[in-house]
């Protein structure tokens, strides 16, 4: 008697599935005639393939079928959201041209630099073969728009953990984390501060048919717009003094 032994290949697209036929040989005889049918011998048209004679049985540890799984790379994304500290700025440097680079335990980078909209939003994407833990750090420039802001202080550097999953159904799903935010944001705020600017104005005071006297005349600088009074001391030599 000929058998073969075949996979019953599936429809699930992300194994690929043994074709391999193994074909074997029954013989079955009735050789002591004791009214029973005996099988006197398999052979198997396989090379590597045996099978062996356990008395009343045959058996083989040798007929494989290897399957093959393959699942699809993880797409990990993460969104990073602006913040700059100093309204006074908000009129002069928007939100956007701030570049964030994210970088593998390595030191490599593993996407092309991101910058800000105007929104102060932007999003790194990057793919993942395997499944496992993966730690990067997401970096500022500190620059905006290619140029260095004297008084900014930028963001420390940011750690980002993933955790890619193989679902067993062909896909693997990517869990993003980072030290700021628990889910797929990392929220990155720098801080602007200006120096005080100092103006001087040289004023004189003068005064026909006869001498000044200290303080005698008081005067004042005021600003147009926002409006914001300083007051003025007179000085007994003409001068004027002020505070700002």
């Amino acid at each position: 008697y000929s058998y073969q032994v075949v996979e019953i290949s599936g429809t699930e697209d992300y194994i690929e599935y043994d074709t391999t036929k193994h074909n074997f040989v029954v013989t079955v005889t009735d050789e002591d005639m004791d009214g029973k049918l005996e099988v006197s011998n398999v052979v198997s048209a396989h090379a590597g393939v045996s099978f062996t004679n356990n008395g009343d049985t045959w058996s083989n540890a040798n007929i494989n079928f290897t399957n093959y799984y393959e699942s699809s790379d993880a797409h990990a994304t993460l969104d990073i959201q602006k913040i700059l500290i100093n309204e006074s700025l908000s009129d002069r440097v928007k939100l956007s041209g701030f570049g964030f680079t994210l970088y593998d335990e390595s030191g490599n980078a593993v996407s092309d630099t991101a910058y800000t909209d105007a929104a102060g939003e932007t999003q790194i994407r990057w793919t993942i073969s395997d499944a496992g833990t993966y730690n990067y750090t997401l970096k500022e420039e500190n620059l905006y728009n290619g140029n260095e802001i004297t008084g900014m202080t930028y963001a420390d550097d940011i750690a980002v953990t993933v955790e890619v999953v193989d679902n067993g159904d062909g896909t693997k799903t990517a869990t993003v984390t980072s030290t700021f935010n628990s889910d797929d944001e990392a929220e990155v705020t720098n801080e602007y501060k200006l120096d005080a600017a100092e103006v001087t104005f040289d004023v004189t005071k003068s005064l026909s048919g006869r001498d000044l006297n200290n303080g005698e005349f008081e005067f004042k600088i005021q600003q147009v717009e926002p409006r914001a009074d300083i007051p003025v001391i007179e000085l007994a030599n003409g001068g004027i003094a002020y505070n700002d």
